[in-house]
């Protein structure tokens, strides 16, 4: 007789959380006691990051920390926790003499515990969960590091105030949401035909409205920061600055970028939620060194507000560094001519041109008079061959209507819409000649490919 011998279904884990403390801001990652828990890996991804990342994969430290057996988290805390012993930190040189290592470096490893302290003051406590310190990469280590701020040590009520904010501003917005949902007849709102002070009835009316602009605004906007352009480089602030504010306009919060605008009471709540969403995407889409920084000061406060105020003013205010190169490069660009001998799309070619003295007129706050555009414009065309009959032409019709007793007036836009056209007309003649020219590579391909071509006098 044969038995089956039925197993029991594994029981489930079970799961205790130890949060991990100790001197000196030390922090820990959450350790889970009942099986192998995943809290290595956790370990083992902060000290590669930190090293590999944040120090730049520096292989004179990693040797000496190999050195000195300095192989888990833990250890590594408590060497970087003290000033005093990561200076001491000495590794050996190919002639057997030991060197210390530099104070720049100290400074740097020291200041990694303080980062991964702020960002775990910017998440919140760590029993609510340890924060993923790989989404911080060597820039954002590198801001931090260079404002030199003084060391982070971790705060446990600081971190569940930061927390409680947020949670009182995500219930704020559910408690707006819940009144504005309130129908007519039901409790908190008197039906259409109860009698009410007018008064009340006016501002109530007023509420709703301003409600009802939240409510639609928090359920139909995307909280995709896809969608705004990202700032990767100085010089891309001007397009940056158009389409943010072109894209600001159609979700219908342009006045956050307004440093002067003050919300009425009836739309407080919906400007903050304004200023939330736009700090988020600010936060995401922002890339450059000085605006990363600029936008981190006003996190905290969700200030989003301010944070584009001081972004204006860095990249456009009076005594800008940044506005004068940019001034110099697009002046360069400006005055150099489109080249003869090469092949372009010439309508290209001068719409670059035009967005080009757009910019420049915007960063040197000037204006260019018609005259001395058009100066500029045919120094840039002028090595076109094919573009030098326009003025011949504009001048044959300036004389065709002198003879014809006309009064008109030379009128540089006129000019230059002549050059337009023609760069147009050019444009076209070349997308038709490569055209012809690729039918010509087919057909010669095709009679190679399937055989020769009948040669008269041949057989």
């Amino acid at each position: 007789m044969t038995y089956r011998v039925r197993r029991a279904p594994p029981w489930p884990p079970i799961k205790a959380t130890l949060t991990v403390w100790g001197p000196e801001g030390r922090l820990f990652p959450t350790m889970t006691k009942g099986r192998k828990t995943r809290s290595s890996d956790v370990f083992t991804q902060r000290i590669k990051h930190m090293l590999d990342v944040w120090m730049e994969g520096d292989a004179w430290l990693k040797d000496a920390l190999a050195a000195m057996q300095i192989t888990s988290y833990m250890q590594l805390v408590d060497l970087i926790k003290d000033p005093n012993t990561v200076n001491s930190i000495k590794n050996r040189k190919p002639d057997g003499t030991e060197e210390t290592i530099r104070p720049e470096d100290a400074a740097k490893l020291h200041c990694c515990l303080s980062f991964a302290n702020h960002l775990q003051m910017r998440e919140g406590p760590i029993t609510d969960g340890l924060v993923d310190i790989t989404a911080a990469d060597e820039d954002d280590f590198m801001n931090f590091y260079i404002m030199a701020i003084p060391f982070v040590t971790y705060d446990d009520t600081a971190a569940t105030e930061r927390k409680s904010k947020r949670e009182f501003m995500e219930a704020k917005k559910a408690a707006v949401l819940a009144q504005a949902s309130v129908q007519p007849g039901t409790q908190g709102v008197p039906s259409l035909g109860a009698t009410a002070n007018p008064q009340i009835s006016t501002a109530s009316n007023a509420n709703s409205k301003s409600d009802r602009e939240l409510q639609t605004f928090l359920k139909t906007i995307k909280m995709d920061a896809t969608t705004y352009p990202t700032l990767t480089d100085d010089a891309s602030w001007h397009a940056f600055n158009l389409e943010w504010t072109a894209l600001c306009g159609l979700y219908g919060i342009k006045n956050v970028l307004d440093p002067t605008y003050t919300p009425p009471l009836d739309k407080v709540a919906l400007f903050d939620a304004h200023q939330s969403f736009l700090i988020t995407v600010m936060m995401t889409k922002i890339k450059t060194t000085r605006g990363k920084e600029i936008v981190r000061r006003h996190v905290a406060n969700t200030d989003a507000q301010s944070a584009w105020k001081d972004l204006i003013e860095y990249y456009r205010g009076a005594g800008s560094i940044i506005s004068k190169h940019r001034a110099d490069e697009l002046y360069a660009k400006l005055n150099t001519a489109i080249p003869g001998d090469k092949p372009v799309r010439l309508t290209l070619e001068i719409s670059n041109w035009e967005k080009d003295l757009a910019e420049f007129l915007e960063v040197t706050k000037t204006t260019l008079s018609p005259d001395e555009k058009l100066r500029w414009f045919e120094r840039f065309v002028g090595q076109i061959s094919a573009l030098k009959s326009v003025s011949t032409m504009h001048s044959m019709i300036a004389s065709v209507n002198q003879s014809n007793r006309r009064i008109t007036t030379n009128d540089p836009e006129a000019t230059i819409n002549l050059y337009k056209s023609r760069a147009e007309e050019l444009d076209i003649e070349w997308k038709t000649k490569a055209l012809k020219q690729r039918r010509t590579i087919v057909n010669e391909l095709s009679i190679v490919t399937h055989g020769t071509a009948h040669i008269p006098g041949s057989f």
